[in-house]
Formats: structure tokens, C-alpha cells, sequence
């Protein structure tokens, strides 16, 4: 790896400044957006309206990284894999029961762990190095849900499926974090702190856009709802600067699983300590 340092110029200075400014703005536009939302829901109609705290885990990995990192065999006898990294996910929900139907909106906003590792071995040169993206965002999924069973079983009321787009904002697009080990390493190489700074300049995560597909099921009366999400991405979420190390721009998409766990702290139906299901909707 190219141990080059690269300065921080006043641009880069100041584009670090424009980005917190940036984040600090959608992220208030995030909030009321989703404030908006759940007074409009309430304003239409109180019945059917539903507030849940949510969390949960989620795996989560960013494609083709080796590619952005070694596009060419530049090593003999090496491997360059990624894995896939477990991360929680938490924050609140809005369900939002369209009358006369069978289908709901739900709009979340939730705090995310997302990412991807990608280990480098040279086992030629008996040298390795690993990098995470441990990137955090701040996800906004808004889905139609449908209850295909609601006028048919009463045990099945609460299966719902359901899709819809999902935005991400990055809230920290420089967290990578950079070791190495092994005999082949180098003095020239540099300190592994430097190479991560190196790194940081170079690869810039970036916001994230894509599609859930949901499938979940709701406990009503108790309160509760359980939801499994696979999020296709459909962006690139990291963005490569000009850089000595031979990196490529790349389109990097990232794909999660993510299983949540809601429990009701305002709703429009009667807490029950049993888990009896309501009625069918007229």
C-alpha cells in the first residue's frame, strides 16, 4: 500500500465543515418529516394510529469492495475478502391503518450500524491487513403494508407484507478503521493510525438509497410487532477521491437484513394483557 500522506488542504478543511452543516440540516429535516407525518396521521383519523419504540440486529455488507480496492492483481499469491458485519438498529415507528382497506403506512426513523470488513492477505510476503467501514445512519423507511388475511382468519390478522423506498443518512462517512500485522510489515508502510488517516481522505462514505421488502406480524392488543426487512441498495455509498493507492471509483450498493422487535407506547386500541387479536377492521 502506497504510504504517500495526504495533506489536509484548507479544501478539505472546509469540506469537512459543509458536510457537518449538511448532516446537521437533513437530520433536522429528517425529524420533521417525521413529526409532519405523525400529526397528519392523528389529524386524519386517530383509530388505526399506532407510535412503537423499536430494535433490533441487522447484517449488513457492502458490495464489491475488492474490486474499488484492488481492481487489478497487483500481488502474487494473495486473497481480498469481504465480510459481512452484525450491528444493532433502534428508534421509533408511526403505523398509520387506511380506513376501508387492508393495507397501513408505516414511517420509521431509525439509527443503524452498517458496513462491511474487508481482510487482505499476502501470503507471499506474510503481510495482512483488515479494514471496517463502520459507518452509523440514520434510516428512513416509509412502507405500504398489506394484511392479506385481515377479513379471513382471525389467527392470522396480524401477517402483513409490504415494500417501499428507504433513505439513509451517513452520520459518519470517514469511519473506517485500518490494522495490519504480520513479519512482511514494513517501517515504510507507516504507522497503522497514518494509514487510516490516509484512507479516511481517500474513501468517503456516502448517504444511502434503496427498497425494503417487509414481512412482519402485529400482536395488536399486546402491543407488540415483530418485522423482518431485506434492504436492497441501490446507490453507491462510497465515494473514491483521487488518490495514489490505485483505488477505482466503484459502485458500491448496500444490502441488509434487519429483524425489529416494537412495542406500542401509543395506539388507538385498548392494551389487553392477553394476546388475543382484534377485530377484523369494517
Amino acid at each position: 500500500m502506497n504510504t504517500k500522506a495526504l495533506p489536509s488542504t484548507p479544501s478539505r478543511l472546509h469540506n469537512a465543515y459543509t458536510q457537518g452543516h449538511f448532516v446537521n440540516y437533513a437530520l433536522f429535516k429528517l425529524l420533521i418529516f417525521f413529526s409532519l407525518f405523525t400529526a397528519y396521521a392523528q389529524a386524519q383519523t386517530f383509530d388505526g394510529v399506532r407510535v412503537s419504540i423499536k430494535g433490533g440486529a441487522l447484517y449488513s455488507g457492502i458490495n464489491d469492495l475488492q474490486t474499488t480496492i484492488l481492481s487489478e492483481p497487483f500481488f502474487l499469491n494473495y486473497s481480498l475478502e469481504g465480510e459481512k458485519k452484525i450491528g444493532y438498529t433502534g428508534g421509533l415507528g408511526v403505523n398509520w391503518e387506511l380506513k376501508n382497506s387492508i393495507a397501513a403506512l408505516n414511517l420509521d426513523i431509525l439509527y443503524a450500524q452498517q458496513g462491511s470488513d474487508l481482510l487482505f492477505k499476502n501470503l507471499e510476503k506474510d503481510f495482512n491487513y483488515k479494514m471496517q467501514f463502520n459507518y452509523r445512519y440514520l434510516n428512513l423507511p416509509l412502507t405500504l403494508k398489506v394484511y392479506p388475511f385481515e377479513k379471513v382468519h382471525d389467527g392470522l390478522h396480524g401477517f402483513n407484507v409490504g415494500i417501499g423506498p428507504q433513505f439513509g443518512l451517513n452520520l459518519s462517512p470517514e469511519n473506517i478503521i485500518y490494522t495490519s500485522d504480520g513479519p512482511g510489515k514494513l517501517p515504510a508502510f507507516g504507522s497503522d493510525l497514518e494509514q487510516q488517516q490516509q484512507l479516511r481522505n481517500v474513501l468517503k462514505g456516502q448517504n444511502n438509497f434503496g427498497l425494503n421488502f417487509h414481512l412482519g406480524y402485529d400482536i395488536v392488543n399486546a402491543g407488540l410487532n415483530f418485522e423482518l426487512q431485506y434492504h436492497h441498495g441501490l446507490t453507491d455509498v462510497v465515494r473514491t477521491e483521487a488518490n495514489a493507492y490505485n483505488f477505482i471509483e466503484n459502485k458500491n450498493t448496500n444490502n441488509t437484513i434487519q429483524f425489529t422487535l416494537g412495542w406500542e407506547f401509543l395506539s388507538s386500541y385498548p392494551k389487553k394483557r392477553v394476546l388475543i387479536l382484534r377485530k377484523p377492521r369494517s
